[in-house]
């Protein structure tokens, strides 16, 4: 099952739509006044959720985040909101917050790995609250990408979609394409630098979701031509 797949099967436990801040904050709320041990689990629920989708569309968009960095920050975040959210002082604002943590942490992990590619964003620009996502958007994310993996190379095609759309591990794609490890990450690196030069692709990505990536760095997509035609080396 791919993280795409993985995260809609999850986010059916929801009582409410993933952008629903209005109930994510009411019951919060209601949550601080009686304790109730079921709020809480949806509460809980609705955090790793959202906080998991946050991450998946900059993993699309970023090529400096691989699959471990993902799952580390995953964890790393959502361990951070339980643990800071009793001291939230606008308890009526806890989607926004989480919001922020997400982008301060995402921030903070650019920071740290990649400088030159946010060298000239100020200080301030971390503490800086992201506009909620008002939209479902996982699935047409999910149609978007598979859409963008049939643009690929021939030979990048099976091996993208059996680690991008499957979850399949090196081993297992190995031993699906039989070809040897080395040659499956060499091909799904490939895959990836070509799915974020996507033009159609990058363009959805800012369309849908917001436009902060055309402010994060100066790279540009690069239209690739004769993808089509391409052949195996």
């Amino acid at each position: 099952m791919s993280s795409f797949d993985a995260l809609h099967a999850l986010k059916r436990n929801l009582p409410f739509a993933i952008d629903d801040i209005d109930r994510v904050n009411a019951l919060y709320a209601d949550w601080l006044r009686h304790r109730r041990p079921a709020d809480i689990r949806v509460i809980d629920l609705w955090t790793y959720c959202f906080v998991w989708r946050y991450l998946l569309t900059k993993f699309l968009r970023d090529p400096s985040l691989n699959e471990v960095d993902l799952d580390s920050l995953l964890g790393r975040i959502y361990e951070q909101v339980v643990d800071k959210r009793h001291s939230l002082q606008n308890r009526d604002r806890y989607a926004s917050w989480v919001s922020v943590v997400c982008h301060n942490q995402y921030v903070n992990y650019r920071r740290l790995t990649h400088p030159e590619m946010i060298r000239g964003l100020p200080p301030e620009t971390a503490l800086v609250e992201e506009p909620a996502i008002q939209h479902d958007d996982v699935l047409v994310l999910y149609r978007a990408l598979t859409a963008a993996i049939g643009r690929l190379p021939e030979y990048l095609r099976d091996v993208c979609e059996l680690k991008v759309v499957h979850g399949r591990t090196y081993e297992e794609i190995g031993r699906l394409t039989e070809k040897n490890i080395v040659v499956v990450r060499s091909y799904i690196n490939r895959s990836l630098q070509r799915l974020r030069a996507d033009p159609d692709f990058v363009l959805f990505c800012r369309h849908h979701f917001d436009e902060e990536s055309a402010n994060e760095g100066t790279h540009r997509p690069r239209r690739l031509s004769g993808r089509e035609n391409e052949i195996e080396p």
